[in-house]
């Protein structure tokens, strides 16, 4: 019994030796295997990206899809192209782009790009558009009267991006800009619905270096307000005040408005001229 227990257990030696080997064999089919996918992903001249279509902007240059990815793999492949980073080095290199959108047809790479709309400009010498975020991304016509005129201080955010002022500047940070597009968003639609303001819009915004903001209306008057108060609040306070029937009796026996300010609460002040 003991010579059995013997052979059975060399046998059973034999047997785990066997299956190591055949495990790093199989281990070793296995990374040959995979190598041969990737070089067939990477190098395979069906994925190769020969040919770039830019549209929407020019003088875009695409360094970040040349040479080669450890040495090894082309960049110019799009199973490697890394989407997303390219676009994100492309608007930051590139600042009046608004979006892009990446398209393959074939061997070709379609980079369309989508330019920004200035919905303001921002005035000093010369004249630059400004963005929905606040953000002056390009210079504008001399003289356009078109847009919103921006007056008043501007600040860097980011003093390593390498444009020349007043490129990638900003107008107030992001959710006091926010609120100023809530607030003449609100004039807009006030002057649309209450007869005695009938087309009333602003047309310039002057501002200083402690948030208080001057909108210059249409039909000449003013509103104050502070940019780092709560624009939901002074809006409010706007509309009730427009919607009184103190100012329409004022309007409506001849006096003119001159401002109405909203710098202090809920205490609004108006005066007539």
């Amino acid at each position: 019994m003991s010579e059995t227990w013997r052979k059975d257990k060399a046998y059973k030696s034999q047997l785990g030796a066997r299956r190591k080997k055949l495990d790093i064999v199989i281990a070793i089919l296995l990374v040959v295997f995979a190598g041969v996918v990737i070089e067939f992903l990477f190098r395979a001249p069906r994925f190769d990206v020969r040919n770039i279509e830019i549209e929407g902007v020019s003088g875009l240059v695409l360094d970040n899809i040349s040479g080669n990815y450890l040495w090894i793999f082309p960049r110019a492949n799009r199973i490697h192209i890394d989407e997303e980073t390219l676009v994100s080095e492309i608007k930051r290199e590139n600042p009046s782009i608004e979006s892009i959108e990446i398209i393959y047809e074939g061997h070709t790479m379609r980079v369309i790009a989508k330019k920004k709309i200035g919905i303001f400009t921002w005035c000093e010498t010369d004249c630059y558009y400004v963005d929905q975020r606040g953000e002056v991304f390009e210079r504008a016509p001399s003289g356009i009267q078109s847009l919103i005129r921006l007056i008043g201080p501007i600040y860097e955010p980011n003093k390593s991006s390498g444009f020349p002022k007043p490129i990638t500047w900003r107008y107030f940070e992001q959710n006091e800009f926010e609120g100023l597009k809530l607030m003449i968003e609100g004039v807009l639609e006030l002057g649309k619905r209450l007869p005695l303001f009938g087309g009333l819009s602003v047309i310039n915004v002057l501002a200083d270096k402690n948030g208080g903001v001057e909108l210059t209306t249409s039909a000449g008057w003013i509103i104050r307000y502070n940019v780092q108060g709560e624009a939901t609040t002074s809006l409010r306070n706007l509309i009730i005040n427009l919607e009184s029937d103190d100012l329409k009796y004022q309007l409506e026996n001849g006096k003119k408005l001159e401002y109405i300010d909203l710098r202090f609460g809920n205490k609004v002040y108006t005066k007539y001229k």
